[in-house]
């Protein structure tokens, strides 16, 4: 049995899990709950602000991209208040300057979607056990070894040890047990009670008044005998567990079930965006998915398809009057010296998949469609790079299957 100085007690983890997507949301927090911590949930940041200040968490899961404030505007406020707070931050559009911001920030990890649930839960767990600028600890010891321990200091003490709602109490008159009761029993009975628990918080206190001597044998003996009986009771749930198998592996096999269940629902929720945008896709002309690629990702000016001669395909913009028409020719001659270079670098490079261009107000993204087009995305400099990424990667692949008739890229 395993107790726990009272001083030191272990609790349930306490995680905060921010996230503006709903069914996502949900299913992380059953994952979480599974694992056995204690999970509140927000959907955006006003509202993870104000959990932030009725209690204390042990752990902060936020995603980046929420509307309003953002996921590092949370972090900042959430720093003012709460300096050693342990933060982990998720998202599905990653970018070089998010995750610098995020670990300047003392975020503890950086994951990307999609995770998987065990790499998720791994992550949660470690970062619950670094600690910040405080020392935390506990003593965890078997109940002979307390018992023994008590009794070799030969001190006058009563030992109060909890198991649950339950109380059990070992007085000690310089080293000898001379005294035991729990709610149930009292002397021997209530001794041999307590050392059958496996689990509990222990605490260890002077008394003044008169105590009953309900035992009168040493400590030893007693250990030996509490021991003997455990093996008796051992011996006799074995048995009846070999009644109970059955039963017990079905259980098992319901309960796999709906794990796989959950993690099943946790991928769907992860992959139900992208699928959205695919079958948005397919039923868009080439405009309006220049269009969604702009008017869905912040900080985009404009996106356009191109030939690898360049000739302009299509263009959509926010701004009037933006001509992209030599701005095209341009990063179709950037490509062709970029196929050359990557031919002359051999197969260690491969081929061009992706050119950034950084401005002093913008950057630029474009991306191969194949060997003969491309497709370029101009943001604002503080644009969201990721989500222009990753829904260039999806419109790529949608003009790749228009232009060669293939549904992958080759």
């Amino acid at each position: 049995m395993k107790l726990v100085e009272e001083t030191m007690v272990a609790r349930k983890p306490h995680i905060l899990f921010v996230d503006d997507e709903k069914e996502f949301t949900k299913m992380m927090g059953v994952v979480l709950r599974r694992k056995g911590y204690e999970v509140e949930t927000a959907g955006e940041a006003g509202s993870a602000l104000q959990k932030m200040r009725a209690g204390g968490y042990d752990l902060l899961v936020t995603d980046l991209n929420m509307p309003g404030m953002d996921g590092i505007e949370l972090i900042r406020q959430v720093r003012r208040t709460h300096p050693e707070q342990r933060i982990i931050v998720i998202t599905g559009f990653p970018s070089r300057e998010s995750q610098e911001e995020a670990f300047k920030l003392g975020t503890l990890n950086y994951i990307v979607k999609p995770f998987s649930p065990e790499r998720f839960l791994e992550l949660i767990e470690k970062s619950l056990k670094i600690n910040g600028s405080r020392l935390v600890g506990s003593i965890e010891l078997d109940c002979e070894d307390l018992i023994q321990m008590c009794s070799l200091a030969a001190e006058s003490l009563v030992l109060e040890i909890h198991k649950g709602n339950e109380v059990g109490r070992l007085y000690f008159d310089k080293g000898r047990v001379v005294h035991a009761e729990t709610e149930r029993n009292e002397g021997k009975a209530a001794f041999f009670e307590i050392q059958s628990w496996r689990s509990g918080i222990f605490k260890r206190e002077s008394y003044s008044n008169q105590v009953s001597h309900t035992i009168d044998v040493s400590v030893d003996s007693l250990l030996l005998e509490g021991a003997r009986l455990q093996d008796e009771c051992s011996r006799k749930e074995s048995e009846e567990k070999g009644e109970k198998r059955k039963d017990k592996s079905a259980k098992d096999k319901q309960t796999a079930l709906e794990g796989e269940s959950i993690i099943r629902a946790y991928l769907r929720a992860l992959r139900g965006y992208d699928k959205e945008v695919k079958m948005a896709f397919e039923n868009m002309k080439d405009l309006d998915i220049l269009r969604y690629v702009v008017e869905e990702t912040d900080g985009a000016i404009a996106a356009g398809l191109v030939s690898l001669d360049g000739i302009s395909l299509g263009v959509y913009s926010t701004v009037e009057g933006f001509d992209t028409k030599a701005a095209d020719a341009e990063f179709s001659s950037m490509l062709r010296a970029g196929q050359k270079a990557s031919a002359n670098l051999g197969d260690a490079f491969g081929a061009v998949e992706e050119l950034m261009l950084a401005g002093a107000n913008g950057i630029v993204i474009v991306r191969m469609i194949g060997d003969k087009y491309y497709s370029g995305v101009a943001l604002a400099k503080d644009g969201n790079i990721g989500k222009a990424r990753m829904l260039q990667k999806k419109l790529v692949k949608e003009m790749y299957r228009r232009y060669y008739g293939e549904e992958t890229l080759a």
